[in-house]
């Protein structure tokens, strides 16, 4: 699709339960993958400006069936990929029938999946991720997020259900095939990760290399993906 038009990706999450009282799960919108439109949304580049001054949950991007809202929503580091983390909340019971409907569906497993709608800003026809065959997303505006059954980011999850706090960041695992070059050619913006000072002091004696490499080919941001990258070969955790 071209620049500037709306478009819909599924998250996968498969939800077995959801909290009677609260009606809360967590999951993840969107990450650093090729999605099974063979494209990929930088992560980084999406801007939830927009969305944060009205984050209804709707319910097949239908926007006559408002269910709930997204009551968190940041960018973190889940399994070593940069994805967005959000947390639903759907209605009180006896507020819609629709949302009523989905709480019962989400309990059944009949409705499990998490969808972005957004504007495309800029996009690069340049491949960053191995198996990718489409489009690379780099600027985007999150325009709505909502549940679907089917999902189209097959390995992104639901986190929790019941919500006891915040999803924890796993060991970190990532992919060494990406092509941390090219996506630095066509991303514009950091991906910014906490981590603690043993991780800090870990990751100085990989830091160098990789920015003298990406700063002497005049790319700013190619030395920090870089340098992201060898953080991310590291057996500690980032959380």
């Amino acid at each position: 699709m071209s620049v500037g038009t709306l478009q819909h990706k599924h998250a996968h999450g498969v939800v077995k339960s959801i909290s009677r009282d609260q009606r809360e799960f967590s999951f993840i919108a969107n990450r650093l993958e090729v999605d099974r439109d063979s494209e990929v949304v930088v992560p980084s580049g999406l801007d939830i400006t927009e969305f944060q001054a009205n984050p209804v949950l709707l319910a097949f991007h239908d926007h006559l069936k408002p269910i709930g809202r997204v009551t968190s929503l940041t960018l973190r580091m889940v399994d070593g990929i940069p994805s967005w983390v959000g947390v639903g909340r759907l209605d009180p019971p006896g507020t819609s029938d629709d949302s009523d409907k989905a709480h019962r569906q989400v309990q059944s497993g009949s409705l499990n999946g998490i969808s972005i709608g957004f504007l495309g800003v800029e996009a690069s026809p340049r491949a960053v991720l191995p198996g990718q065959n489409g489009l690379t997303h780099t600027k985007t505006r999150l325009m709505e997020i909502s549940l679907v059954s089917v999902p189209s980011c097959a390995n992104c999850l639901v986190l929790e259900k019941t919500l006891a706090k915040e999803p924890v960041m796993n060991h970190c695992a990532c992919n060494s095939e990406i092509d941390w070059a090219a996506l630095a050619r066509t991303a514009s913006n950091k991906v910014e990760v906490d981590v603690s000072k043993d991780d800090v002091r870990r990751v100085i004696n990989h830091l160098m290399p990789v920015f003298r490499e990406g700063l002497t080919a005049g790319l700013k941001v190619q030395a920090q993906l870089a340098a992201h990258a060898a953080m991310c070969r590291m057996t500690g955790r980032l959380d």
